[in-house]
């Protein structure tokens, strides 16, 4: 069981960067860029097959991949076929789809799981669980819609456990609609709880569950993309402000041990059923493509969004940025993220490390 588990893992967390390659290669293709490798994974080569001018490889290690175009890295002869030739919303539209791809599966595999699983598509209360502090005084009622707590807007339950995530305190204001009338609460307490060693708020009610139709699904599905974006957004800017640390982040490492936790949780329930943990797999690969899909957008050196920022000026003034300082500006930018994998790779394994030892 867990051997099957970890190879959909696996074969899932691989078709998400393949996609996300893809979208490189058939939006080159199709404005005329010859693609001269198609490559998934790094490293030596265990495995290629040419086609026409594409050589389409695999790689030993199954961490990326790449899609390496004529003329990207510097001029080319071929200028027909060469990517630095093309018009910049060509180019912009290139680089930017492997981005939109992530997000396109991401929408699909929460498509697929809402499909599945789901059966909470509002953040209507339904009840209180015994104990409840929530609701006492001028807190919350049985039938409120919750709207927005601490200012952050809340759509669908996966908001309100983020919004929860980001206080610092157990009091919230909490924006509800009760009977048609939009109210505000003020200072709307909870318990704190310590789960795995983390001190967290416990959510003492239940949201009204819904019968899955065409409509609830696909709502709920694109309304998951876009508080994940959301999501990542916040985390990228809490790591900025120094509100996390490494201890909060995971590479391919990382993501391999959670994998190994939420299978380990799973199965220990009912070690003959493999599809809890199969739904929760997926639901993670959907956060993991849509946070790598935005992650790429950013406007950093040698990511996709590095590049588009500086293809901006030549879309405006129809002038090229002088290409030393491009490639500078993407080598320092590459350096630099291999400097962070490396050592978020070493804190994933001190993690597991000290997870065993203790």
């Amino acid at each position: 069981m867990y051997i099957i588990v970890f190879l959909f893992a696996f074969l899932l967390f691989n078709a998400i960067i393949l996609a996300h390659e893809w979208g490189h290669y058939i939006t080159a293709v199709k404005f005329g860029v010859r693609v001269n490798e198609f490559s998934l994974g790094m490293g030596p080569k265990i495995l290629k097959v040419k086609k026409n001018d594409t050589v389409y490889s695999l790689r030993l290690f199954p961490i990326g991949g790449f899609c390496a175009m004529e003329g990207e890295e510097k001029n080319s002869d071929d200028k027909d076929h060469s990517f630095r030739e093309k018009k910049a919303w060509q180019k912009i539209i290139i680089v930017s789809a492997g981005a939109i791809m992530n997000l396109i599966v991401g929408f699909f595999l929460s498509i697929l799981v809402t499909s599945l699983q789901k059966d909470i598509f509002g953040t209507k209360i339904s009840s209180f669980r015994e104990g409840a502090v929530s609701n006492l005084n001028d807190g919350l009622r049985v039938g409120d819609e919750i709207m927005m707590i601490n200012g952050y807007k809340v759509h669908i339950d996966q908001d309100i456990t983020v919004a929860f995530a980001l206080s610092h305190s157990n009091i919230f204001n909490i924006d509800v609609v009760r009977n048609g009338e939009f109210i505000s609460l003020k200072d709307v307490k909870f318990e704190t709880r310590e789960v795995e060693g983390k001190t967290g708020i416990y959510v003492d009610f239940s949201l009204c569950k819904e019968d899955r139709n065409f409509i609830n699904i696909m709502n709920y599905s694109a309304t998951n993309v876009g508080s994940t974006v959301r999501i990542t957004f916040h985390g990228l800017i809490g790591l900025i402000m120094g509100r996390f640390t490494l201890r909060d982040m995971a590479g391919p490492v990382g993501v391999a041990s959670f994998v190994g936790r939420i299978t380990n949780e799973h199965l220990k329930e009912d070690n003959k059923n493999i599809f809890p943990a199969i739904f929760s797999i997926i639901s993670f690969m959907m956060m993991i493509s849509i946070s790598l899909g935005v992650f790429n957008l950013i406007p950093f050196p040698a990511l996709d969004g590095g590049r588009i920022a500086l293809m901006i000026p030549e879309l405006i003034f129809n002038k090229r940025i002088n290409e030393k300082f491009e490639e500078v500006f993407n080598t320092v930018g590459f350096s630099l993220l291999m400097i962070l994998a490396f050592v978020v790779t070493c804190s994933d394994i001190l993690k597991i490390v000290k997870g065993v030892w203790s």
